[in-house]
């Protein structure tokens, strides 16, 4: 496909099917969200497809030139969309008038703030906003050396004389938090960004403080010919990362064309060997610089897989013995959950999948207040697969927002900015050990906003939120809530190991809050700062009849530290809903041989979770057995069904000689009989001195 670059310098999209491969994965991931989620927008989202008023990257068609109409007439559409995607990519990068030396323009702590203006050698105007649209600088400078001096954190814009747009930046903390903080983010560098723009974007992620990213990868791209891998632009994107010490969860979930009979690269491969051949291989080449491995995203909902849980039970087993081959320490984690998906949580556990990977995640891009119905609904699922004691990922989290015309104002961009923070605290005080907030880079779809990053990479709020999250609670330690009688309060306490942290936000704007202190808390009390959700200094109310400070709370998440043991009614976390004891996960002797049911005749239904078979018609059921070990498998395949009217022809097959890496398929006769609605087949392969393969289970209906 061609790619081609405007005179002012912004990369467009592919020709050929309109854009890049890797987009347009990406594009159908956000459309499952805003179909399948309730994110807090005031607006409705349509799922359906793109608004016909938009360009392929989202952005308003100008006016239409009527030179360009003529064009149109000779040489057809396709050269309108590309003309448009032009002159609205450069009008938006017109805008920014303003540069300075840091990537993205984000400054950290302490840092001169110090931005050019062209090349020109006269004097230039500025004035500098902040988040609350308030002016806090202004004043006449040399167009080469606009020194605005040190600021306090937070989001701004620098302006032009009385221009109404400007340039933004931030200032923020300098990176502080810790290899294993909870804190993280979705960055999906490889496929959002140009490959020169790939250094810049990990530079504003360990800006932003964290360290743990999600990017993705395309097997269909890198083994285009079997056997045959080029890593080509996922080299340049780990090394990125890796570079400024981001510990990367890569992600794939397609396959290549050559892996199915059918061409579907949307669906599991025709032969497991083929996924533990690429994840061996893939862990061999990134090493260090991807350190957990996400087999599959959403595996629970049709947008990314048609086919029941239990041929994705095969698949993530295959996957995970080819990474634990290439290195035993890299992590391995289940396909993210969409949504609660009870019956497709219940047949991973019929199929032993909890032996094959380290992490559970999970995807929500609700309300934060709905997390914990989430997290209970998957703790319920954790607990049926004895993986209680795993890390608790959730891989996606985000919102977004959209006007009717015109890019994002800076309100809208404000009330993404303050779900970031209600977000990460309502995941921590569910209990989950990573929290990935989707999503770094510029991104639109059906006119939602997902990013907190321009399309230049300078920051809108979101990204000062993010950093401000990460610097204040990324180390910090969740010691439980204040719990009012007023609703619609959400006060919480953390522990950042030197003081306390209060975070506090309302549902409703302009409460006050006196603060919930102990009775000798005035005594330890010297100079407290309150900060907003941005960073930037927020007023504390004080006086002689009332020493005692008192907040005023808004939807803005603000933040408070205080000496410890001086706030009073802490409620601990998970006082009435603390988690079974953990018990230890079934392991299986011979782990490494996988079987995968099949019935030659059935239809695949995603939303049963299982095979159709007809009634009383004799029919065939395929077992492939494989065998991803060195050593020879001698032993039988049991099977077995609790339905009496599944009537099995066999239930004991003897396998003799199966070498490592082969595969054998077996068939086993099968009749459905009477009127039951629902039946299950199961296997097992048992080795002949008593050691147990995984089961493989499927469910059949008629």
């Amino acid at each position: 496909m061609l790619a081609l670059t405007p005179s002012c310098g912004h990369p467009s999209p592919n020709l050929g099917e309109g854009l890049d491969s890797e987009v347009v994965a990406l594009r159908l991931e956000i459309n499952t969200k805003l179909h399948l989620n309730r994110p807090l927008s005031k607006q409705s989202l349509s799922a359906s497809g793109r608004d016909v008023r938009r360009t392929g990257r989202g952005y308003p068609n100008p006016e239409v030139p009527k030179y360009l109409v003529r064009i149109v007439k000779m040489w057809g559409t396709r050269l309108l969309v590309l003309c448009l995607f032009l002159l609205s990519s450069c009008s938006v990068m017109a805008q920014s008038n303003f540069q300075s030396k840091e990537p993205g323009n984000i400054f950290l702590d302490k840092q001169p703030v110090l931005f050019s203006k062209g090349e020109g050698s006269g004097k230039v105007r500025v004035r500098v906003l902040d988040a609350f649209g308030k002016e806090i600088k202004q004043g006449e400078f040399a167009e080469k050396n606009i020194l605005l001096g040190k600021l306090p954190w937070g989001w701004y814009e620098i302006r032009e004389g009385d221009s109404t747009t400007g340039t933004s930046f931030a200032v923020v903390p300098a990176p502080r938090q810790k290899e294993e903080g909870w804190a993280a983010l979705d960055v999906a560098l490889s496929w959002l960004v140009p490959q020169e723009q790939y250094q810049d974007l990990a530079e504003i992620a360990h800006r932003a403080g964290v360290r743990w990213v999600r990017d993705r990868i395309s097997w269909g791209e890198v083994e285009q010919n079997k056997g045959k891998f080029d890593w080509g632009k996922y080299d340049k994107a780990a090394q990125a990362q890796e570079s400024r010490g981001l510990r990367v969860s890569q992600v794939f979930h397609d396959v290549p064309a050559w892996a199915r009979t059918d061409g579907d690269r949307h669906r599991f491969p025709d032969d497991l060997r083929d996924v533990f051949r690429f994840t061996r291989e893939a862990v061999k080449h990134f090493g260090g610089k991807v350190r957990a491995w996400e087999v599959w995203n959403e595996a629970d909902i049709p947008a990314f897989s048609t086919e029941p849980a239990s041929e994705y039970a095969a698949f993530l087993k295959a996957a995970s013995l080819g990474i634990k081959k290439a290195n035993e320490g890299t992590l391995v984690a289940q396909s993210s959950f969409a949504l609660d998906s009870p019956l497709f949580a219940s047949q991973l556990v019929a199929n032993g999948t909890a032996a094959f990977y380290d992490i559970f995640n999970y995807h929500t891009y609700d309300d934060p207040r709905s997390y914990s119905l989430h997290a209970k609904a998957h703790a319920k699922y954790r607990e049926d697969a004895k993986v209680t004691e795993l890390p608790v990922w959730l891989t996606e989290a985000g919102v977004p927002r959209s006007e009717k015309e015109g890019p994002l104002s800076l309100n809208i961009q404000r009330e993404q900015a303050d779900y970031i923070a209600k977000s990460f605290v309502s995941s921590r005080l569910t209990g989950t050990s990573r929290h990935f907030f989707f999503i770094l880079p510029h991104f639109l779809e059906n006119n939602g906003s997902f990013g907190i990053l321009n399309k230049d990479l300078t920051p809108q709020p979101g990204y000062a939120a993010l950093a401000i999250v990460t610097n204040i609670l990324g180390n910090a330690t969740y010691k439980g809530e204040i719990r009012y009688r007023q609703p619609g309060l959400h006060i919480h306490v953390f522990d950042d190991g030197t003081n306390d942290v209060l975070v506090a936000w309302s549902d409703k704007d302009a409460v006050q809050l006196p603060l919930p202190l102990t009775e000798n808390a005035k005594n330890r009390l010297n100079r407290l700062e309150l900060i907003s959700a941005y960073g930037s200094p927020l007023p504390i109310t004080r006086t002689k009849e009332e020493p005692l400070p008192s907040i005023l709370l808004s939807t803005m998440p603000v933040f408070l530290a205080l000496p410890r043991g001086i706030m009073a009614d802490v409620t601990a976390p998970f006082e009435k809903e603390k988690p079974a004891k953990p018990t230890p996960r079934k392991r299986y002797d011979k782990a490494e041989i996988v079987l995968r049911l099949h019935p030659i005749e059935g239809k695949a239904d995603k939303k049963e979770e299982a095979f159709h078979l007809e009634r009383d018609r004799p029919t065939q059921l395929e077992i492939h057995i494989y065998n991803f070990g060195e050593g020879q498998f001698q032993g039988t395949i049991q099977i077995q069904s609790e339905n009496p009217m599944l009537k099995l022809g066999r239930l004991s097959i003897a396998v003799d000689g199966l070498k490592g890496m082969e595969r054998r398929v077996i068939t086993v006769p099968v009749t459905w009989e009477g009127r039951g609605m629902r039946a299950s087949v199961s296997a097992v392969a048992v080795a002949q001195n008593g050691e147990r393969s995984s089961p493989a289970q499927i469910d059949l209906i008629p």
